[in-house]
């Protein structure tokens, strides 16, 4: 009887050793990380430490003005890490352990949750590979030692993907409000979640609308699909009623967008852009010198970027569109840029080896695009926009689309890694006819 308890248990382990192994190569590698370059945990460059320890402090969510020291109410950044920073802050602060202890964790669960992900999608093989890809990518690899959003960012993509992937599979209430809450937690660590997030829910309405249901799995869809609304409507409250009481604007997303738009089109950069070689980066303090006073906080900032940007873009309008393929370039660009003109030799070849292993994966990634699409089409072209794929296909369409108007480089592609890598899978493993990509059901 012991011995045939034992079965299960020991098939089960069995079955889940492939991702205690990648689980392992995780641990292994982010913490190597982390411990080599702990130092670039002191760095705060986009003030979320600052905002986590004074609101840890204060009670307030906001940022330190003038000398004296004052806590100004802010929604520069948006609120989720900033809040999940000051959870772990203490009296003297929130220490660099404390950070690289939770970006590990959430890089640990960003690869289970991607195992997960890649074993509906494709098959455990493909998985293995998946998450291989993703462990060592080098984007995630540096910012997994930044006090910036792209580890977190990176973990919601994924699992916004996943609880979406489990909503139509088997629909539920339940299921909807998870992937409702999902995507609004993803909208308030990175606005630029937003338009992702809007798609995917009109998409599962769509779903739902499909001509040959019956009446009642209709009416049972489309409460499904207003749940997921509510379930985002709810994660979203919170921030815009603070918003509301603070800045008498229900701030959905941040006071940071008109900032990025003039960052990406002002005439400064226009200019680089025709005088100056393609890959030479622009230096993001000329802007600063040229941006004329303003009275009013941070909201009047905002308006006056967006003004300023929008009037650049009216007129010039081809230098937009020029610009904006630059700014595409930038997003998708293999090879990290050149900071200093006296670069070493060791640096300049780290640069080279990240572009040669972008260039590689994307290869993979683009015969990985190609076998799905065929293995769709054999279907019939309605399959092409099946799910699971579909969400995958509307997140790199999404957050491209965004950066290419919005101020972009290679770094704020973090959370189409998860993407990449399950593509370039499909990629790798179809040339050894291992991958069979699952369709769902939706009957």
């Amino acid at each position: 009887m012991q011995r045939e308890n034992s079965t299960p248990l020991k098939s089960t382990i069995a079955s889940r050793r492939p991702l205690f192994g990648v689980l392992l190569l995780a641990l292994v590698v982010r913490t190597g990380i982390l411990w080599a370059d702990f130092g670039g945990l002191s760095a705060d460059v986009d003030n979320y430490r600052q905002i986590a320890e004074n609101l840890r402090r204060t009670g307030v969510f906001g940022s330190v003005t003038g000398a004296n020291g004052e806590v100004a109410p802010t929604a520069f950044r948006p609120p989720l890490y900033p809040l999940l920073l000051a959870s772990l802050a203490t009296d003297d602060g929130v220490s660099r352990a404390s950070v690289a202890m939770l970006h590990l964790a959430i890089g640990l669960l960003s690869v289970a949750l991607l195992w997960r992900l890649a074993v509906e999608w494709l098959d455990q093989r493909g998985a293995a590979i998946a998450c291989g890809l993703f462990i060592v990518d080098p984007i995630l690899l540096n910012q997994s030692a930044r006090v910036m959003t792209e580890t977190l960012a990176t973990l919601l993509a994924i699992a916004g993907l996943w609880t979406l992937t489990r909503l139509i599979q088997s629909p539920s209430v339940r299921r909807a409000a998870v992937a409702g809450t999902t995507l609004g937690l993803a909208c308030l660590c990175r606005p630029t979640f937003l338009p992702w997030a809007t798609i995917c829910q009109l998409t599962v309405f769509a779903i739902a609308a499909f001509p040959d249901r019956a009446p009642r799995t209709l009416v049972i869809r489309w409460s499904h699909g207003a749940t997921i609304l509510i379930g985002f409507a709810a994660t979203m409250a919170p921030w815009m009623i603070r918003n509301q009481a603070v800045f008498g604007r229900p701030i959905y997303a941040t006071t940071h967008g008109g900032y990025t738009l003039l960052l990406a089109n002002n005439d400064s950069f226009y200019q680089h852009l025709r005088t100056r070689p393609f890959t030479e980066v622009w230096d993001a303090r000329q802007l600063q010198d040229q941006l004329p006073p303003v009275t009013g906080g941070e909201l009047a900032a905002d308006a006056r970027d967006y003004r300023l940007a929008r009037d650049t873009i009216r007129r010039q309008p081809g230098m937009f569109v020029y610009s904006a393929l630059h700014r595409v370039a930038m997003f998708w660009s293999p090879l990290p840029h050149r900071l200093t003109a006296d670069e070493s030799a060791a640096r300049r070849w780290a640069r080279l080896a990240v572009a040669a292993w972008y260039l590689a994966v994307s290869a993979a990634a683009a015969v990985g695009v190609g076998y799905l699409t065929r293995q769709a089409l054999r279907g019939g072209i309605a399959k092409l926009l099946d799910p699971p794929w579909l969400f995958a296909a509307l997140l790199l369409v999404t957050l491209t689309a965004v950066h290419a108007v919005y101020w972009s480089n290679m770094r704020m592609r973090a959370p189409l890694v998860p993407v990449v890598s399950l593509l370039a899978a499909a990629g790798f493993s179809q040339r050894h006819g291992v991958v069979r990509p699952k369709h769902v059901d939706l009957e």
